[in-house]
């Protein structure tokens, strides 16, 4: 008695014909939005990208910025005294670090090794160290890149001597 009784209530319970119809239209609605959203986030992302490097003086690379232990990747653009770093996959206009030039003391210099090349994805990385006023913090940079770094380092004016 109890194997007929569920039957039966599965059976009046079952979802009527044009039920069925609304749930995979409501399905593709659903996948549509979705879509909508990837297409307009890419979308958003590339014309954020071109804004950043409208201006010359910008260039990809792997930023750990002071009190992180991680590289995210970057677009970073020179200003007049200071590095703005844009994380790549943001939305944001703001930049995630600014490195004002008068406060960058470069360390050291040397090529990814180990774990670090392959998660930096290419053998002609090279790992830019330096400190800033909020700590030790790290750029992974092509050779050319680089140069134009160490130039802009440079060319700075000279800090005021204090005795």
């Amino acid at each position: 008695m109890g194997a007929a009784m569920d039957t039966r209530l599965r059976a009046d319970t079952a979802a009527p014909a044009h039920w069925v119809d609304l749930a995979a239209s409501d399905t593709a609605l659903v996948i549509a939005i979705l879509l909508a959203v990837v297409v307009l986030a890419v979308l958003a992302l590339g014309l954020r990208r071109r804004g950043i490097t409208r201006r010359a003086g910008t260039f990809e690379c792997c930023l750990r910025a002071p009190g992180s232990r991680r590289f995210a990747l970057a677009i970073a653009r020179y200003t007049d005294d200071r590095l703005e770093c844009f994380r790549w996959f943001s939305l944001s206009y703001r930049p995630r670090c600014v490195l004002d030039r008068s406060e960058v003391t470069v360390t050291r210099t040397r090529r990814a090794v180990g774990r670090e090349a392959s998660l930096l994805g290419a053998a002609d990385v090279l790992v830019l160290e330096f400190t800033t006023a909020d700590g030790t913090a790290a750029m992974a940079l092509g050779a050319s890149a680089l140069t134009g770094f160490m130039a802009w380092i440079e060319a700075a004016p000279p800090r005021p001597f204090v005795s």
